[in-house]
């Protein structure tokens, strides 16, 4: 206990009047023996014990009503006896959150934001609640946590002015990494009274879960044993956060031409607990938005949508699909827009070689029928081979390579596609009739380009033959699309011979494996692994019908091979389409090295870089992605090359906690270290409370107001008696 006016403690002196008058009046008087008394005075003692408690408490009550007021004035102060609490020379260290994530925008019409108020109450604490001589550290929550004022700074009113001069992220709640910089920070910074505060609009997707729960919950602990934590709640109340968004579904794996639609699907959610309309329209090259569908979500309900625009113009184009919510109050609008890149390809160079004894396989001609299957499209511009050492042939003017009727390849061959690939090109392997699989295994291995070991040759009777699996197929997947069988059965053909392989388990992202699709028997039929820049594919059958009819079956033959075709000639640059923090990837030619190459940024910064020779040919990456919105890449001699990056979909829920204060007790915060707040007054009370302990001079006034009302009834009856 401590007082804010000490001085005021000398009146409680006061308090000794009523005692003083107690005393006065019990002077003796003169007794005179009257013996009609006599006969009142048994009476007298029964009831004189009982007055004399009711004026003992009379005056108890009259001197503690003095006390009580004397205690007011002088502010008493009741400290934790848990918490070492500073005194008001005490210089603290506080390290501030500040989560400027892409949910902190929400907003009801004609109010502040949440990131405004947390602005606000970020710059209380700078400006009137730390004072000279206290120190500061300021963290960004934003998925990747940044330092903002690494600190520990004593510049406030500098560390203030970053604040407000620091503007929202598009990326995601990350509780787990913040807490772990917050911890790192305490650690490095030996202070005597460290402080927290965590400003956040409490959003319940950004909190760890499974196998980083029990990691969070300890890192949790270790912060409220070192200091307490004050929590700022800056977002909308819970009724009032509805929210509808849209999200693309990477058209990247698809191949779109003059001749052939995209197909380009979105996820339109509810992140509501009321029921809405919406109209989702799409806009191309910055045109009208056009083609409206309108569909009806239930609360906390999502549907797809497919649109399936023509690009006539070969090439690169921009386009964005855009919901409104009719007459809900959607509180997030950036989410309302997803934007996306198609580029239209015209006249693919492909380099079709037949392996097989001097290419006398049919595999060619099926291969020529399916990349040429009418005089009037040329999506692609094959040229075929038969058994040629590639060292006359340049690889690097073809987007894709297949081999087929390889029964065996020599080790010039096979390196001369790995060099191929490691520069962004794709492979695609189809294995002869009669193959020799140690000798594939050995020189395809031996080069990094064998993206699953060859085991054996599984031989099948046409009662027991295999089909494709589409159920086998994710929705990550280049193939994706075939997850859908109403449009395309890719498990009509049957498969009588494969060969059975065993993915890598190499996981690094150089020689990360796997497998697109499966055979109803569980084998794996298409493996893909990446090879520096490009990728290799492998399927376990033949290009020709000596092991299955799926050659035969055109409708499922042609879209199948032209999207593994489309996948494997985007090379490395096929990543159009990226998500927050994912890095743009180019793969140059080689007079581009060391050349700086220019990215024009959504909000139209410019950020020059220097492309890079490595031992996979001249590469460009960018990664400072953390704006959504379209990204221009100009590289010297005029050309160009566009990316998207959209946002974050967990983002879009801003469902809160339902009580923060029991989930991070829960967590392992310490319950006297924390405190929960959601307002500039209630941020002020918190921090004079935990500093200086919680004032009593209302509670003694109040005391002080009650026993005057009782005082005066019972000294009315008390004077009666």
């Amino acid at each position: 206990m401590s007082f804010l006016n000490p001085l005021f403690l000398g009146a409680l002196a006061l308090a000794l009047i009523p005692l003083l008058i107690h005393l006065l009046r019990r002077r003796k008087l003169p007794v005179v023996k009257w013996a009609a008394m006599e006969f009142l005075l048994q009476s007298q003692r029964k009831q004189r014990r009982r007055i004399q408690i009711e004026e003992w408490l009379l005056l108890f009550i009259r001197m503690l009503i003095i006390s009580c007021i004397v205690l007011a004035l002088s502010r008493p102060l009741l400290k934790s006896i848990v918490v070492h609490i500073p005194g008001q020379n005490g210089r603290v260290y506080a390290v501030i959150v500040l989560d400027n994530s892409l949910s902190m925008s929400q907003r009801l019409p004609g109010s502040k934001s949440a990131w405004d108020r947390a602005k606000a109450d970020t710059h209380q604490l700078l400006t009137r609640l730390l004072q000279q001589g206290d120190s500061v550290s300021i963290l960004l929550m934003n998925g990747s946590t940044v330092n903002l004022v690494e600190g520990p700074s004593f510049d406030l009113n500098a560390a203030s002015r970053k604040v407000a001069n620091t503007n929202l992220s598009d990326g995601s709640t990350d509780y787990l990494t913040a807490a772990r910089m917050v911890l790192n920070r305490l650690q490095k910074v030996n202070a005597p009274y460290p402080e927290v505060f965590w400003i956040s609009d409490d959003q319940r997707v950004g909190w760890p879960q499974d196998k980083n729960l029990r990691a969070s919950n300890g890192i949790w602990k270790r912060i409220s044993k070192i200091a307490p934590i004050t929590w700022v709640s800056a977002g909308l109340q819970p009724a009032d956060r509805n929210n509808i968004a849209v999200h693309l579904q990477s058209p990247d794996r698809e191949l779109v031409t003059p001749d052939l639609p995209a197909h380009i699907q979105a996820t339109v959610s509810n992140f509501s607990p009321r029921a809405a309309n919406i109209v989702a329209e799409m806009s191309i090259d910055g045109g009208t938005p056009a083609q409206p569908q309108q569909i009806h979500l239930d609360p906390y309900s999502s549907s797809n949508l497919l649109f399936t625009p023509y690009f006539p113009t070969p090439g690169e184009h921009t386009g964005a699909i855009s919901v409104s919510s009719g007459a809900l109050i959607d509180v997030l609008a950036k989410d309302n827009t997803a934007d996306f890149v198609i580029k239209s390809e015209d006249h693919i160079p492909v380099l079709v070689d037949d392996l097989s004894a001097a290419g006398t396989s049919n595999a060619s001609f099926w291969l020529a029928a399916a990349l040429q299957p009418d005089s009037h499209i040329h999506i692609f511009s094959p040229h075929f081979l038969a058994g040629t050492q590639y060292n006359s042939t340049p690889l690097s003017r073809y987007a894709t390579v297949i081999l087929t009727g390889v029964n065996s390849i020599s080790p010039s061959e096979a390196a001369a596609l790995a060099t191929y690939t490691r520069m962004g090109g794709g492979v695609l392997i189809f294995p002869g009739a009669h193959p020799n699989l140690p000798e594939l295994n050995s020189v395809l291995n031996a080069n990094d380009i064998l993206p699953a070991r060859l085991s054996n040759i599984q031989q099948l009777s046409s009662d027991s033959a295999v089909t494709l699996d589409s159920g086998s197929i994710t929705s990550s997947s280049p193939l994706a699309l075939f997850k859908d069988t109403s449009q395309v059965d890719i498990g009509s053909s049957h498969f009588s011979h494969y060969i059975r392989m065993v993915p890598s388990t190499d996981s690094s992202p150089s020689g990360q494996t796997i497998t697109l699709v499966k055979f109803s028997s569980g084998y794996p039929a298409l493996v893909e692994t990446r090879v520096g820049l490009g990728k290799v594919m492998f399927f376990a059958s033949t290009a020709d019908t000596s092991w299955n009819d799926l050659p035969k079956h055109a409708a499922t033959w042609l879209p199948l091979l032209y999207q593994i075709l489309a996948d494997l000639s985007s090379g490395a640059d096929s990543h159009r389409n990226l998500q927050i923090g994912d890095p743009i990837q180019l793969s140059l030619p080689l007079a581009a090295s060391g050349r700086k190459i220019s990215v024009t940024l959504p909000n139209n910064q410019v950020i020059t870089s220097n492309s890079v020779l490595g031992p996979n040919g001249v590469s460009f990456q960018f990664n400072d992605t953390l704006q959504a919105g379209i990204y221009h890449v100009h590289i010297p001699g005029g050309a160009s090359e566009t990316f998207c990056v959209n946002l974050p979909l967990q983002e879009s829920d801003l469902k809160p906690f339902t009580d923060i204060r029991t989930k991070l007790i829960t967590a392992g915060v310490t319950p006297s270290k924390l405190t929960t707040v959601s307002t500039e007054k209630e941020l002020a009370q918190a921090v004079k409370h935990e500093r200086y302990g919680q004032e009593l001079w209302r509670t003694l006034i109040l005391i002080a107001i009650l026993l005057l009302f009782i005082e005066s009834p019972l000294a009315r009856y008390i004077g009666r008696r």
